[in-house]
This record gives C-alpha cells, structure tokens and sequence, in this order.
C-alpha cells in the first residue's frame, strides 16, 4: 500500500489505465473515467466540466496525487486504493459537494486501516473493498468479462468459484436502510474481502461505526471476543450489537502458517451470539485441531439464512463433522437459503435435502459422504425419484466439486442429482448455475436427466445463465445440447430452442467432447460463449 504523499504523479497514468478497464463493467452515469482525463489534458489548479461531471485537480508539487470529484448526483463510486487515500483526506474540502454519494467499491487494497474511513462523506453507507457489495443487482466483473478473452485464464476451481460468486451477488437487493440524518459518518456495511487486518483494527472499527450492520472479514468475532470477553466473564452488562453477520475463524492457521494456538477460543461464538441476537448469516473456518462442538452456540440465534462450514487445511480428518453441522440444519434448515460445505466429513446429502427445503444455493466442495450411503431409509432408487424426498424446487446455484483425495469417499448418492437437477413435477426448474467437477454420473441418471430435458415442453432451465463442467466423461454434446436447450426435437436436424439467457457453458477435460462437438454446440447455443479445454 502506497500512501498519497510516496506516490509520483507520473504513476497517475497507469491507476487510470486500470479506470478504462472497469468503465465497461459499471456503465453507471456520473463515473468520472480514464477516457474524460485523456480528452481533458492535465490542467493544474482548475475545475472543469465534462458531460456535467466536475473534474477538480489538486494543486500542489509532482509528488502530490491530482484527485477526482464525482458529481453531485452520482450515488456509485469505484476508485482504486491510491486514489482513494487522495481523495477522502480531512485537508480536502469539497466533499460536501458527494452529498448522494452511497456505495463505494475500492480496488487493490491488501491491508485495511480503520482511519481511513474518517473523511468519508456522511452520506456514505457501503465501502466494499471486495466488490460483492457493490454490484448487487447487476452483472459483475466476472460476467462482464465473457466474450473478452480474460474470463477463463484460470484454473478451472478459481474461474468457476467467481461466476458462482457473481451470480449470487446479481440477485441480492441492496438493503433499504433508513437513517436519521447526521453530519456524522453513518456506515452501515463494511466488507473487507481479502484485505489483511488484525482483531484490534477491527475493534477500532466496531467502535467507530456504531451503525454497522455487516461487517465482512474473520476477524470479526474474534474483535468482538477481545471487546467484551472480560465484561462478559465478570457479569457485566453488555451491548447489543446491529450485526446480521458473524465471521469466524476457528482454525490455527495464520498467514498459511500452523500455530501451535487457536487464532479464535473455542467459547468466542457463544460470547458473539450473545452480542449480536440478530444475526442471520453465520460463516466459520476450522481445521482438524479444531473442536467439534464450536458451532453449537448458534443454534440460540432466532433464525439463520446462511450458513458456510469451511475447513481450511486437509490431509487428516477433522473433529468437526457434518453431525455437528447436521444439529444447526435441524434448528435452522427450514430458513436456510444458502448453505456451503467444504472439505467436511460424513457428509449425509439426504439429511441436506429433507432438513433445508428451501434452499437456494448449495455449494459441496471437497466433502466426503457418509458411507455406506443412507438412501435405504428414505426410500432412494436409482431409477426413480424418492418416494420421501422432494426436489429442492427453490434451487438456483448448485456448485458440486469432488476436491483432493483425503476424504474417505467422493462419491455422492446418484438420488442427489434427482433432487438437485430434476425439476419437480409440471415445474420449470429455478436453476441459474450449474458447477459441477467430477460429478461421476452413472448411466441410470444420464438418461434421465436427457430425457426428462428433451421430454419437457419448454426448456427445462429456463434461467440458466452459467454451466460449468469439469472431469465428467460422461457428458456428451447431446446431454449438453439437452440441459441447456430443453425442448424436444421435432424431426431430424431441427434445433433446440435456444436458451434467452444462457451466457456461458464451460466443458474441461471432458473426453466425449472434441473441437467437431464444440463447433455444434457453439453453433445450437450462440450467442452464449461456448468453451471446450
């Protein structure tokens, strides 16, 4: 991180380089962008207008930033880290100018400090340095970057992870947060993303933003643990909190380090639960060292809607298991929208479906299933739909990833793909993405899963946007060609009805699928990019 007192002007350029890049992904009007200072010159100690957006420049030596000033109706903000040191300094004085400004999404930051949220405007209620915040309702990055060539340079894990991230984020509405007006700073959701910060940044922070409401970063309860763990043990009255969210990391790794000390103690999330009884989204890091019972506190919270279990390392089993999981699935599966599994063991994807009907998004990543499978008890076959389970009608994101090799057993009971992937009876199905690596679908569920897409008289995804697979030889250009075009054939040659919204279909090491079938697929599914590796 390069303060605006080190940073040459000459460097100025290359910041707005990146500008260009992003004027593509927000279109939003009031964006002062790359291509306004390149028509513009270099003017010093002068205002100017262009297409109503005031352009102030700093005066001062060449070692000092220029800055940039949105206009007085801009509500959205995408600056780079440098950029925004220069611009919310306490020495400027046109701020008051960004009276509607709300939203600001802040790039490059690799180490978060709680003073630079001083000079925001009080109008500010977001600061995203993640992005995740910042483009809710709308495409992000990752999807803007299809058909650019950028969108697919990564391993198949890393790309498929943020289309499932973006689209989560295209379909979450923006809070409506209603505030008594202040001349104060009144933020009320911070999200870090990767940005390294310690728990006494972020108990600097808790205090300074007393109208928080979501703070991203797994430092947070371990901030809260710090703030309050000698009140609480003394029996001294305690604050509650606004907080709808409750990260913590439970596991010894620091800095892909192993600690011979927990970075969090094992009764923190009971402290934190107490602290913040209107929590609905609870995300937790473990490793094996961890205990088995630190999630059971959450089982006090009034109601939960999302719910991630991650293990951070692997190469042994961990004491924290899908039954420790499966407790807080029975007190608040019937609320859950969004649940993510990964490298966890004994998982049960009967208990999954039976406990969390209304789920919409569900990521297994990594996890080993219990064995032998339980599918005798709910009355499984592997050529019909369960008699006592229903399909996940609500389903839109499905991310399925077989991982490493640690886990005792990857293979996933053929029933789940029935009531993942089937849509229920005389229903389309919801699904937007579909991700899928290794899959190991048998022949019994390749031809249902054809069939029941061919037979449906409209296409039986009506809304998918992304599907991504990745080491599935079983899937052929006619079982690709069904899922993503629905709709019977009505005689030789005819074609699929092509899909309204279909953006991308990724196939990797898939070995049925050579440069002839991509052709044909590129030719049924077009204008969606098809990608063949």
């Amino acid at each position: 991180m390069l303060s605006d007192q080190s940073k040459p002007i000459s460097a100025i350029s290359q910041i707005l380089k990146t500008f260009k890049t992003f004027k593509k992904i927000t279109n939003q009007p009031g964006f002062w962008t790359g291509d306004d200072w390149n028509r513009q010159g270099r003017t010093k100690g002068t205002t100017k207008t262009i297409k109503n957006r005031p352009l102030i420049h700093s005066k001062g030596s060449r070692d000092k930033y220029w800055t940039t000033l949105i206009t007085v109706m801009s509500t959205h903000l995408y600056v780079q880290i440098y950029l925004f040191f220069a611009l919310f300094r306490p020495a400027l004085h046109f701020l008051p100018c960004s009276k509607s400004l709300r939203r600001i999404w802040v790039l490059g930051c690799d180490h978060f400090k709680p003073e630079v949220l001083r000079a925001l405007p009080a109008s500010v209620l977001t600061v995203d340095f993640d992005g995740q915040l910042y483009f809710r309702g709308r495409a992000g990055p990752a999807l803007r970057a299809l058909g650019t060539g950028r969108a697919l340079q990564r391993p198949w894990l890393v790309q498929a992870e943020s289309f499932l991230r973006a689209l989560s984020t295209e379909h979450q509405k923006v809070p409506d947060v209603k505030l008594q007006p202040s001349q104060q700073l009144q933020l009320v959701e911070l999200h870090l993303g990767e940005a390294q910060a310690s728990a006494e940044q972020i108990k600097d922070t808790l205090r300074q933003l007393p109208h928080l409401r979501l703070l991203r970063h797994y430092q947070l309860v371990s901030a809260l643990y710090h703030l309050h763990a000698a009140g609480w043990r003394s029996g001294a009255d305690l604050p509650t909190y606004k907080l709808r969210n409750l990260d913590a990391d439970f596991s010894h790794v620091i800095r892909c380090r192993m600690s011979p000390e927990p970075v969090l103690p094992a009764d923190a999330l009971q402290l934190a639960v107490r602290l913040c009884p209107s929590a609905t989204q609870l995300r937790a890091r473990f490793d094996p060292q961890t205990p088995h019972d630190v999630l059971a506190p959450a089982q006090h919270l009034p109601r939960l809607h999302l719910l991630s279990a991650v293990c951070v390392s692997s190469g042994q089993r961990a004491h924290l298991d899908f039954q420790d999981v499966a407790a807080l699935l029975e007190r608040h599966g019937e609320h859950l929208r969004t649940l993510e599994l990964k490298v966890l063991e004994e998982v049960d994807v009967h208990q999954v479906v039976a406990l969390c009907p209304r789920l919409e998004e569900l990521v297994l990543s990594g996890c080993g299933n219990v064995t032998p499978p339980s599918c005798a008890p709910w009355g499984c076959s592997s050529s019909r739909t369960p008699s006592s389970l229903a399909p996940l009608r609500r389903l839109r994101l499905l991310f399925y990833a077989d991982g490493d090799d640690f886990s005792w057993d990857h293979d996933v009971p053929q029933c789940f793909w029935r009531w993942t992937l089937l849509p229920a009876k005389d229903r389309s199905s919801h699904i937007e993405g579909v991700f899928l690596e290794s899959p190991r679908w048998d022949a019994d569920t390749v031809r249902l899963l054809r069939t029941s897409a061919l037979a449906c008289k409209e296409r039986v995804y009506p809304d998918l946007e992304v599907l991504s697979i990745c080491r599935a030889p079983e899937f052929s250009p006619d079982l690709v060609s069904a899922l993503c075009g629905g709709g019977a054939r009505h005689g030789a040659g005819a074609e699929l009805p092509r899909p309204p919204k279909l953006r991308l279909v990724h196939l990797s090491q898939c070995e049925q699928l050579d440069a002839e079938a991509a052709r044909a697929l590129r030719r049924d599914l077009a204008p969606a990019a098809v990608i063949v590796d």
